[in-house]
């Protein structure tokens, strides 16, 4: 469905997207310049591509000059095109949402002048835009500890839409980690619990109460290590509670698709509860699925692996 397609790309913007705004002189005229477009940069070629084949815009390689680092990919999307998706994605942004709105304000207000120049007043007004954008890029919706300890109060109570799971498929993409954690239990005897854990982390705040509501899960705060590092919050879902949301988010995976079919793979060699568990059958059976688990663990290290920059 088309809105499907739109509420994936809120995710990812949300995720890691910036709407971009910026002035310059335009010689030899010396006319000034109000330049917008939205942009996704990532080392996954395939994804920039589909942003270029389904939204329109260009792509550009950048070449990484540091060593042990991956290429990246620009894709931009400009002028009336921008906004055209910025308003088709509107609806669905939570982090950016008013960053969106003032960018659709922005870009609505410059129409083409063919050389003319524009008054001073307009120049002020477009330039406040900016200035807003700018400040809501790196001044609001910070995580603090006292948000985060109201966070911990919000329960489930939405039961999400195709949309909102497309929209979460998006955020996953761009920033989200499918993982595996191993539990080993102190008792004699006891096997290697392999738990699938879906994790989103973020700066800004607004975008856990979005998931706490309609998926559950928890979060935690983490503090920055240094001046320039901003606190987050971490959310989380695992286990049973976590396979659902697997399946239905799964067709509108592009990026993390196969480790999401990982974890799918995992939670379904779960042995239900009944039957003769001291019987050799149950232990032969049991054997099997830990090699199958410890195989599957591993395929998910190395996928996560190969997705570093």
């Amino acid at each position: 469905m088309k809105t499907n397609k739109f509420a994936y790309l809120a995710g990812y913007i949300d995720g890691d997207g910036c709407f971009y705004v910026r002035t310059y002189l335009q010689k030899p005229k010396n006319i000034l310049v109000f330049e917008y477009s939205i942009q996704i940069c990532s080392v996954e070629k395939n994804i920039i591509q589909y942003f270029s084949e389904t939204f329109n815009g260009v792509y550009n390689k950048r070449p990484e000059k540091r060593k042990n680092r991956k290429d990246s990919y620009l894709w931009t999307v400009k002028t009336k095109q921008s906004l055209i998706v910025a308003k088709e994605i509107f609806n669905f942004l939570i982090n950016k949402k008013k960053i969106c709105d003032l960018f659709i304000t922005l870009g609505t207000s410059i129409k083409p002048n063919y050389g003319i120049s524009i008054s001073e007043k307009i120049k002020f007004q477009r330039n406040e835009i900016i200035n807003q954008i700018k400040k809501e890029i790196h001044m609001n919706d910070k995580v603090t500890y006292e948000i985060f300890k109201s966070l911990k109060k919000v329960e489930k109570n939405i039961e999400p839409s195709n949309e909102d799971m497309a929209y979460l498929a998006g955020l996953i993409d761009s920033e989200g980690c499918f993982r595996i954690c191993q539990f080993q239990s102190k008792r004699p005897g006891r096997n290697i619990s392999y738990i699938p854990v879906l994790e989103i982390g973020n700066t800004k705040h607004s975008i856990f109460n979005w998931l706490l509501i309609r998926f559950g899960g928890s979060i935690v705060y983490r503090a920055p290590n240094s001046k320039n590092h901003n606190p987050m919050i971490i959310w989380s879902q695992r286990s049973k509670a976590l396979y659902p949301i697997l399946t239905k988010i799964l067709p509108y995976l592009r990026v993390k698709k196969e480790r999401c079919e990982k974890l799918i793979e995992l939670q379904e060699t779960s042995i239900p509860n009944g039957g003769n568990r001291k019987s050799e059958e149950f232990k032969i059976r049991q054997f099997q699925i830990q090699f199958i688990r410890k195989k599957i663990s591993d395929e998910i290290h190395k996928l996560n692996s190969k997705g570093k920059h």
